[in-house]
């Protein structure tokens, strides 16, 4: 199995240098002609010319990663398989004898850069606990009763990138009688919050953050479809055991709305329970498609249909 750690500057190197696809040609060029040099690629200078039209190819990974300074080669594959599995680089013959035979998808790919989910890509779903360790917080709250509960809630970024602390009203509404106790994410950090504002229609609160946000943080995206893969991290309460940060793994099943409520829902198959709501329901690249809420549930006879739900992102980013 490749050692993901050891390769982590690959992956930065690979990082930085797509940018230039959508800054700066001239320097990619430059770059990937050290490498051909490096990696004695035959019909280097023709290959690199295609960069231009965003044509790319595993050859031009290798000397870009390379940039005429000894390098790594193990890694080199791996990369280019994730960016095929990520779509940032589709196939795309030109011509009879094509140079190069992907043409890379830039808007894609520095959406991917900008939100700082580039990484994501080469790392296996149980990285985004660790990656995210300061974007997913657990919200300890006491209710008008004087007991204590816990629930979930995460660290996103808003229009105006500003990190806010997003989970569900009934986690915290003060119109409910429940404070805020503490506000603490994966890692232990305290956070330093304002009261929560609540949202008139929907099961969601904010919570501005006093100061700044370590990234990476939680951006939004609201294109998923049914049987896309999605996961959730939070903070359930687990019979009989120690509180603990929690993942489950799942899929889009459906996308509906509310008849009461307006609000609308998507369904997933992760499991949903008490402690689980205001989790960040993520992609397989860690982006944000929604958040948990509490559970769909109704009897029919003998028979009862229960659903796990989630706000999706567009409502999200909307409100905060």
């Amino acid at each position: 199995m490749l050692a993901l750690p050891q390769y982590l500057e690959q992956f930065e190197i690979a990082e930085q240098r797509l940018t230039l696809l959508g800054r700066d040609i001239p320097e990619l060029k430059r770059v990937l002609k050290l490498g051909a040099q490096f990696t004695n690629m035959d019909s280097a200078e023709s290959k690199i010319q295609l960069v231009e039209q965003m044509l790319f190819s595993e050859e031009l990974l290798r000397a870009m990663i390379c940039g005429g300074k000894p390098y790594h080669a193990e890694p080199v594959h791996y990369i280019w398989q994730r960016l095929i599995d990520a779509n940032l680089v589709r196939r795309a013959f030109i011509g009879r004898e094509p140079y190069c035979d992907y043409r890379v998808d830039l808007p894609n790919l520095l959406r991917h850069i900008g939100s700082k989910t580039f990484q994501n890509i080469f790392f296996p779903p149980s990285n985004l606990i660790h990656r995210y360790s300061e974007a997913i917080v657990a919200i300890d709250v006491e209710l008008d009763d004087g007991s204590c509960c816990r629930g979930t809630g995460f660290i996103g970024v808003n229009a105006a990138d500003e990190p806010v602390v997003i989970t569900c009203r009934h986690n915290v509404d003060p119109e409910k009688g429940i404070s805020v106790r503490s506000v603490s994410t994966v890692s232990g950090n305290l956070l330093d919050v304002a009261p929560a504002i609540t949202s008139d229609s929907l099961d969601l609160a904010r919570l501005p953050l006093s100061g700044a946000a370590k990234e990476p943080l939680f951006r939004f995206m609201d294109d998923v479809a049914v049987f896309d893969r999605v996961y959730t991290i939070g903070f359930p309460y687990i019979p009989h055991a120690q509180a603990t940060v929690i993942g489950h793994t799942g899929e889009i099943n459906g996308r509906t709305e509310l008849y009461a409520d307006k609000s609308p829902v998507l369904l997933i198959s992760n499991s949903v329970s008490p402690g689980s709501s205001g989790c960040p329901v993520l992609n397989t690249a860690g982006f944000c498609v929604g958040m948990t809420f509490e559970w769909l549930e109704a009897k029919y006879g003998e028979e009862r249909a229960r659903f796990s739900a989630a706000l999706p992102a567009g409502a999200i980013s909307s409100f905060i």
